[in-house]
């Protein structure tokens, strides 16, 4: 088949080069199917049968959101995956049963992937290719040329072992090297494949499993700040045996307002800069872990009081803080998506602070006030 050819070969083709190639992965990927989506066009009047209008890949679950117009019963789904970014594509097949609604969610249990391309077939007719996509979760990749590293061994394993938990979010992959090293060496762990944020703040601990009698710098990156010192990180000191390590988030510095956008995490191996040291580490088994307390949902202090709500063009934000400290009070629709962003800094006692609709459609959502602090306050929102 043409189209599974020209994928097998753009991924048998990337698996083997340095894995800072993520962004020539989605390149050539994306040209192919705008190439498809563009002839498409050309002999498609009509509204698509089916199409998938967003996918994602976490927890070893893939999610595809559809528009089903034709209200399809089935769809058979074809494509290429590979476990890790240094293995090879295999064939990957599912076919879904749909509920035959306008809209549906695609949720596709697996043991673990780095990356997929699908073509969406018709399930009676599989000859039928109607969409196609392609879902990839961010990288692991390393810095061996300012670390003046010499390498002989740098491997990427799939922890098929280990089952997603709903109080906790899975980094997949597992990481292995041994070398050489005289300057610091920064193993770095993509958290999406797009290079966007993940939101950690109602995160309680980072925990992983690690080796290699050296000195660790662990931190969780958020591409907006631009000085490095600023970042959330704490230090850690492996052994030669494998341990445990579960980094509390508080451990990670006082500015915990930026767990709400990390975009990787950055394992840095010190070096001494005068001479080399043989390095043999191995990190695994890595997650976050949620935070387990329940936030008080009456309509006290406690809580975030937000009046009017309805919101037709301003409104004021009520909140109770210990102590003064920096906030930051966000807008997500409710589909997930991130629509509003405000930094301030909270006094200690009552604060009341205007908040603006700022042009953000009308419709329910949920708001989220989140404190230097760590602490997550939620509450509905309507926005006329």
């Amino acid at each position: 088949m043409k189209n599974t050819f020209i994928l097998s070969t753009i991924l048998i083709f990337f698996a083997f080069q340095n894995l800072h190639s993520q962004s020539d992965i989605k390149i050539n990927i994306q040209a192919h199917l705008e190439n498809k989506i563009h002839h498409s066009k050309e002999n498609i009047e009509t509204t698509p049968a089916l199409y998938a209008k967003k996918a994602s890949y976490d927890n070893k679950t893939i999610k595809i959101f559809i528009d089903n117009p034709s209200r399809k019963k089935s769809v058979f789904l074809q494509g290429l995956a590979r476990v890790s970014e240094m293995s090879i594509p295999e064939e990957f097949e599912s076919h879904v049963e749909l509920r035959g609604t306008l809209e549906e969610l695609i949720e596709i249990k697996v043991e673990g992937i780095y990356d997929i391309y699908l073509e969406f077939r018709d399930g009676v007719d599989t000859d039928t290719i109607i969409d196609e996509i392609y879902i990839a979760d961010g990288a692991w990749s390393i810095d061996n040329f300012q670390a003046a590293a010499v390498l002989q061994k740098f491997e990427i394993s799939q922890d098929t072992d280990r089952d997603p938990k709903e109080d906790s979010y899975l980094i997949e992959r597992n990481v292995s090297l041994k070398g050489r090293i005289k300057n610091d060496f920064s193993i770095t762990k993509n958290l999406a494949f797009e290079g966007s944020a993940l939101d950690f703040s109602s995160f309680t601990a980072f925990d992983f499993n690690a080796r290699g009698n050296a000195t660790v710098q662990v931190v969780l990156v958020n591409d907006e700040i631009e000085v490095w010192e600023d970042q959330l990180q704490t230090t850690i000191k492996l052994s030669d045996e494998i341990a445990g390590f579960q980094i509390k988030k508080e451990d990670f510095g006082k500015n915990l307002i930026n767990l709400t956008a990390i975009n990787k995490i950055v394992f840095v191996v010190k070096g001494s800069g005068y001479s080399y040291a043989n390095l043999d580490l191995e990190i695994s088994e890595l997650r976050f872990k949620k935070e387990q307390r329940v936030k008080p949902s009456s309509n006290k202090m406690l809580a975030v009081n937000i009046s009017p709500n309805p919101i037709i063009t301003l409104a004021k934000l009520i909140f109770e803080s210990k102590q003064e400290m920096t906030y930051e009070f966000q807008i997500w629709s409710v589909d997930g998506k991130l629509v509003q962003r405000e930094n301030g800094i909270a006094l200690k006692g009552i604060n009341e602070v205007f908040i603006s609709r700022k042009g953000v459609e009308a419709g329910n959502y949920f708001s989220r006030l989140i404190t230097a602090d760590g602490e997550v306050r939620l509450s509905r929102l309507v926005i006329l």
